[in-house]
């Protein structure tokens, strides 16, 4: 089970052998977690009336409905395992 949140980010650029701007490759992350996750497995949490919290943000310490999130806590099957961080088209 995940301890911790991997958070890094990525941009990939593509070299420009003619000596202009190098191109920015756009990584789409978007659906990158199963569709049983987002809708069954996680929500973030609602805080009561009777609480002096607003929201979510008050109560947990990150979004429970960001894809990342989802995708980095699902259990791999296997010791030896890759995490989609998202898919370029």
């Amino acid at each position: 089970m995940a301890k911790s949140f991997f958070n890094d980010t990525y941009e990939l650029y593509m070299k420009n052998e003619d000596g202009g701007a190098d191109k920015r490759i756009e990584i789409n992350e978007n659906n990158i977690a199963w569709t049983s996750d987002v809708n069954y497995k996680f929500a973030n949490i609602n805080p009561d009336g009777n609480s002096k919290v607003s929201d979510y943000r008050d109560v947990q310490w990150i979004d429970m409905k960001d894809q990342h999130f989802i995708v980095w806590m699902r259990t791999a099957g296997l010791p030896n395992f890759r995490k989609l961080w998202g898919k370029i088209n």
